[in-house]
């Protein structure tokens, strides 16, 4: 590894696919900047899915770069900045990687606009509609978070013009608006939202570690060349103020449930016979796996992985083996690049409850 390195037009609307300015040559963005930092990312592989080519500092442990050079290596991959050319970055892509941009140590933060499909009958994430041991695709609706942007803008008076941008097409149809951050607001990185397919991309809690995939990826290009924009400072405030207060996907029926969670998790607490703390407690890990259920059907999957995890782990101390085949049935992958997926998000907060501990390794 070298670390030298869909609306129309007359809406407003980026139009994704096809687009003139899209570039096949081997040139440079006119407006792209040697000043963005750019990463190997390695490429998906049947169910295998794109990702970083070595963990983040704090997940090492068990890990072949667990030793000093590893965690040296490491921390050069997701914080080191340093000079990249176009021809260095695309040298990556040349050589069997794909290529990630890290908004935040380049100054950017990218709204990514997602493209989401949902089963026609339910209104939930599309997946798949399982009838025993018969895995069927279901009926599907295309929602763009696109519309969702140009909704918003537009109800707060302004239009989408306004937010002009370098912008990069992706590989389900979405797009990605480049902007240089804020100078006076720390924007956060924040997920997708209720009635909102729209990812911000930016500055995290436990380091600006955030990636999106990036030109010249295979699937990524840029379809307007434009000198990256300042993002208005009304646009950056509803983002912070408003955005980051709205519930996530399924809010309503989660509240829900997070309560009832709460109550279970109290009685547990408040139990003194050993029949009632015993009960009470089946009762309150069956409501925390429930929410990894609910987020099969409304989205944020992997969070609700890791935070059942974490709980199963620190709070109801449960062994790794008992804990991991709970929330993997709760989850139910629907085929083996899911479960590995799922499976990474236990392992990290497995890491992360239990320091030093690698037992895991061995389940």
């Amino acid at each position: 590894m070298t670390l030298s390195s869909h609306s129309t037009a007359s809406r407003g609307h980026l139009n994704t696919q096809g687009h003139e300015d899209a570039r096949e040559d081997a040139s440079p963005p006119a407006n792209w900047s040697a000043k963005w930092q750019h990463r190997p990312l390695r490429r998906a592989q049947g169910e295998e899915p794109r990702r970083p080519l070595i963990r983040k500092p704090e997940n090492l442990a068990g890990s072949p770069y667990d030793t000093p050079q590893g965690r040296e290596l490491s921390e050069r991959y997701w914080e080191q900045v340093f000079p990249q050319d176009w021809e260095t970055v695309s040298q990556m892509t040349g050589e069997g990687f794909d290529v990630a941009l890290m908004p935040a140590i380049s100054g950017l933060v990218v709204i990514d606009c997602d493209v989401k499909e949902y089963e026609e009958d339910t209104g939930y994430v599309a997946g798949f509609v399982k009838r025993g041991r018969v895995v069927s695709p279901a009926p599907k609706v295309v929602k763009r978070g696109i519309d969702d942007l140009q909704r918003e803008v537009e109800r707060l008076g302004h239009t989408m013009a306004e937010l002009a941008t370098y912008a990069v097409s992706t590989k389900s149809g979405g797009v990605h608006l480049y902007y240089q951050s804020p100078p006076r607001l720390k924007l956060k990185t924040m997920g997708h939202r209720d009635n909102w397919r729209v990812d911000i991309v930016a500055h995290n809690d436990h380091g600006d570690r955030s990636w999106v995939a990036a030109p010249p990826t295979t699937e990524y290009q840029v379809i307007r060349d434009l000198r990256v924009a300042q993002m208005p400072t009304w646009l950056a405030e509803f983002l912070r103020n408003e955005v980051s207060t709205w519930p996530k996907p399924g809010g309503q029926r989660r509240q829900a449930a997070t309560r009832v969670r709460q109550r279970a998790r109290a009685d547990y607490e408040r139990a003194v016979t050993p029949g009632d703390r015993r009960d009470y407690y089946r009762e309150w890990i069956a409501h925390e796996l429930y929410e990894v259920e609910l987020a099969n059907q409304h989205g944020g999957w992997n969070d609700a992985l890791n935070r059942c995890a974490w709980t199963l782990f620190t709070e109801a101390e449960l062994p790794y083996a008992v804990g991991r085949n709970l929330i993997l049935t709760a989850a139910a992958p629907v085929n083996t690049r899911e479960e590995r997926k799922a499976l990474d998000t236990i392992n990290s907060a497995w890491r992360a409850a239990r320091p030093g501990d690698n037992s895991y390794l061995e389940a």
